[in-house]
């Protein structure tokens, strides 16, 4: 039997699963990393969090006996898609929702799949629409290439390392974001000062107005 990877077991996810004879394996999960003071440069650099008891769901399978299966095996949610696959064979089906974080995330689990030595060509992915999944137009992959992801968790990265950095050090930080942007849109702001007196959400968006040309 083919599993079905998805972001829920409840709503809409559940129903095309049973219809189709699939097996549920619900895991929600947030992309994360090792160390955020770190560049993401490989796949590596991107965590996975552990399966814990709240947030795995695996078909025929109640509380106790999803942690008896763990002890048994791994908390980590990759090791445990292998070892389904191995047991049931057939197709991995990656069913988060169409959205970047719903990509995003469908993304990793795929490269981290592919690391592990499941086939490209057994891994699908079937993203959740409004009006439910297509199976038809996405049942060939659309996944984003390595690079794109890195560049993508390299950016969520930055920008959590930013909301983790502490008020001392923020105004410098602050100083050095707005040349940043200021080189990616090639704006020249030589002598340009950002207002001490404002907080660190309105400060950035200070900065893009000008850099955008806009009235603040």
């Amino acid at each position: 039997m083919s599993l079905f990877v998805s972001e829920s077991y409840i709503g809409t996810h559940r129903p095309s699963c049973v219809a189709l004879e699939l097996k549920l394996v619900a895991f929600t999960f947030i992309p994360t990393f090792f160390k955020l003071d770190k560049e993401v440069r490989c796949l590596e650099d991107i965590m996975i969090p552990s399966a814990k008891r709240a947030n795995l769901f695996i078909d025929g399978m109640d509380k106790e006996a999803i942690a008896h299966y763990k002890n048994e095996n791994s908390n980590d949610f990759i090791d445990i898609l292998c070892s389904l696959h191995k047991k049931e064979g057939g197709n991995i089906y990656l069913g988060q929702d169409n959205d970047v974080a719903g990509n995003v995330m469908a993304s990793l689990l795929y490269h981290h799949l592919i690391k592990r030595g499941i086939p490209k060509e057994s891994i699908l992915r079937i993203p959740l629409l409004e009006v439910g999944y297509d199976w038809g137009t996405f049942v060939g992959g659309s996944f984003y290439p390595i690079e794109q992801l890195i560049k993508i968790m390299e950016k969520r990265r930055k920008e959590r390392y930013m909301m983790n950095v502490s008020p001392r050090t923020q105004f410098g930080y602050r100083v050095l974001y707005a040349l940043h942007l200021a080189a990616y849109i090639n704006k020249n702001i030589e002598g340009y000062r950002v207002p001490r007196k404002n907080s660190y959400t309105s400060t950035i968006t200070y900065i893009v107005k000008f850099l955008l040309g806009e009235k603040n």
